[in-house]
């Protein structure tokens, strides 16, 4: 093969069209699999040209290597390669033939491609069909020329002369520019580098969503507008679809299985009391089998461990928020820009089938919608959540701790584990949130001890033994990002929600009573990062029944899983001194006299003070 004429020309244009459309590809693929938003990413303006300009390379590689391909073999001469003359007869021809084959022949040492070339040519000279074609198109197999060609061809996997030095350049080219662009990933300037080049342009998902509220919001826009608007961009729409997939795909898997797969505990463990021994033994091994059939879900949890509206027991979802917020009337909400004679109303709603298609009942823009208004409306949720049994209350909290962490649980030893060690290697050892209780009681101010129906007080003390190793931490980040400790941390805020409950009373009577029974629960929350205790104090109403109970006081992290504590007290509650008709006493408390039943003050023990409430 020569490297002269158009050849020479067209070779380093090959290479270089064919080494541009690999690593166009691959920066494609890589732009595709890096991006959180891949749908958005994939009808990107760049995207597209990108890779509108990678099909055309791609294009004129096919039509440039079929031109050099086609430009090779029409040089096809067989009587150069027998080396005999133009006016050779079939004598001299064969002749040579035999010369030449003898000493290229593979099996005696020779090439190959020469020895089949060789053949051809001999072909060419001597075969009436070969001969023809070779007058004709001027090569014994016939016509040879190639309008397209996509394979890589010899010279180019052996390139030469100009096209060597080509490929050489492009070849070190591209590793110089990867090994730049590691060097802006490990030193963590792409993003600055993307800035500089367009500082004023954000993703394309945050374009598309820019566009939806210029689109839909202007100055006569609601409160409820706006809710609307955030709730149906496109981006927020895409992550609430994914969210209804993944539910639907949990809801499938658990209906194959055709079994409560609820993890244990609480009200599912009732049922077992009624069960024989075989068919607990079965259920209990159905349940292993099941857990250990969909142990390799996302996230490495099994789908046994979801719980799922419509599924499981006493599970707050979508449906629940809904039926609640109708009893404020909040429900469905009044969006006035889709609601006729309203300021902002924006026109009819599109038409199908003769009636109006509600946006709000696309199931993704619904989903965001009840998650705006739930929030609109989360004092009186929280009131009903409250109404519930304790062990739901607990439930409930552990699921806002996911949802914020982004945790598929809040109990599993390996997760909680994994979650402490990722941020003491982040923030150093010990700098995970952990409580200490230093002291837990329950008494009856200004008394000795506590009676039926009593305005009692529940205090908690626990030590923050992170507060140290976490706030060092903190402080060095700053420090690092040259920003002021002080004022970073001003905003600090650590949320622990306070359970108190009562686990287990016996009666004087003597009878018992293992229901436990919710008396408080309520966020206590710490702003100043480095203090050293939490301390907590709350009144409640005692038992009205005289016993002995065991209260169970628990702090729950509203933003950490696996930090949470727990501390039993057991409280001897007495019965209140029956009243005694007709006996009165008065009281001065200091500004206001009390005239009221003797028998309806508790003696005090301790000394004087204000009547007991």
């Amino acid at each position: 093969m020569s490297d002269d004429g158009s050849q020479l020309a067209l070779m380093p244009v090959a290479a270089v069209l064919g080494l541009g459309a690999v690593f166009s590809c691959l920066n494609l693929a890589f732009k595709l699999f890096a991006s959180p938003a891949r749908l958005a990413t994939l009808k990107s303006r760049p995207f597209l040209v990108q890779s509108a300009v990678t099909f055309v390379m791609i294009l004129a590689y096919g039509f440039v290597v079929g031109s050099v391909e086609t430009a090779t073999l029409a040089t096809f001469s067989p009587h150069d390669i027998l080396d005999v003359a133009l006016s050779a007869n079939a004598t001299v021809v064969k002749k040579a033939y035999r010369k030449l084959s003898l000493q290229h022949h593979p099996d005696k040492g020779g090439d190959a491609a020469i020895f089949q070339q060789v053949a051809t040519a001999y072909k060419a000279l001597t075969d009436p069909v070969s001969m023809e074609n070779y007058k004709l198109h001027g090569h014994p197999d016939g016509p040879q020329s190639k309008v397209m060609s996509f394979a890589a061809p010899d010279w180019l996997l052996h390139p030469t002369g100009v096209t060597a030095i080509v490929m050489l350049c492009m070849y070190l080219g591209g590793f110089a520019y990867l090994i730049y662009y590691l060097y802006l990933v490990g030193t963590g300037k792409t993003a600055a580098l993307g800035a500089a080049k367009n500082p004023n342009g954000p993703p394309p998902a945050q374009v598309a969503d820019m566009k939806h509220l210029q689109m839909g919001l202007n100055s006569r826009s609601s409160h409820m507008d706006v809710l609307w608007w955030l709730a149906s961009a496109p981006s927020n729409l895409e992550i609430s679809r994914n969210a209804l997939a993944f539910i639907a795909d949990a809801k499938a898997k658990k209906a194959e299985i055709g079994l409560d797969l609820s993890a244990g505990g609480g009200w599912a463990d009732d049922a077992d009391g009624d069960m024989s021994a075989e068919e607990k033994d079965r259920m209990e091994k159905e349940r292993s089998a099941i857990n250990s059939t969909t142990s390799n879900t996302e996230g490495s949890m099994a789908t046994a461990s979801i719980k799922l509206e419509g599924v499981d027991e006493n599970v707050f979802g979508m449906k629940w928020m809904q039926e609640n917020l109708k009893q404020t009337k909040a429900w469905p909400p009044k969006i006035d820009c889709m609601t006729k004679g309203s300021p902002s109303y924006l026109g009819a709603l599109p038409v199908k089938n003769g009636k109006e298609i509600n946006p709000l009942a696309m199931p993704e823009a619904q989903r965001n919608m009840t998650m705006m208004v739930q929030r609109l409306h989360a004092q009186f949720l929280q009131k009903k959540i409250m109404e519930k049994k304790t062990n739901l209350v607990r439930t409930v909290i552990e699921t806002m701790c996911m949802f914020k962490m982004g945790m598929p649980s809040a109990t599993d030893p390996k997760l909680i584990a994994m979650v402490k060690m990722a941020v003491e290697k982040q923030q150093g050892k010990g700098s995970a949130p952990c409580l200490e209780v230093s002291e837990a009681s329950i008494t009856t101010p200004d008394e000795k001890e506590v009676a039926c129906n009593d305005q009692s007080m529940f205090k908690i003390s626990a030590a923050r033994k992170h507060a140290i190793p976490f706030t060092q931490a903190q402080v060095k980040m700053c420090q690092a990002r040259g920003v002021d400790p002080k004022q970073a941390l001003a905003n600090y805020k650590e949320i622990w929600w306070v359970v108190l409950s009562v686990v287990k009373a016996e009666f004087t009577d003597g009878k018992v009573n293992n229901n436990e029974v919710l008396l408080a629960c309520f966020p206590a929350i710490i702003k100043a990062i480095d203090q050293p205790n939490l301390t907590v104090q709350v009144k409640f109403a005692a038992p009205s029944k005289p016993g002995r109970y065991t209260f169970r006081a628990q702090l729950k992290a509203a933003e950490f899983i696996g930090a949470d504590i727990s501390k039993d007290i057991v409280v001897d509650v007495v019965a209140t001194p029956k009243r005694d008709e007709g006996d009165t006493e008065t009281v001065d408390d200091g500004d206001v006299v009390v005239v009221s039943p003797k028998s309806s003050l508790r003696q005090r023990k301790g000394g004087g003070g204000d009547a007991a409430e």
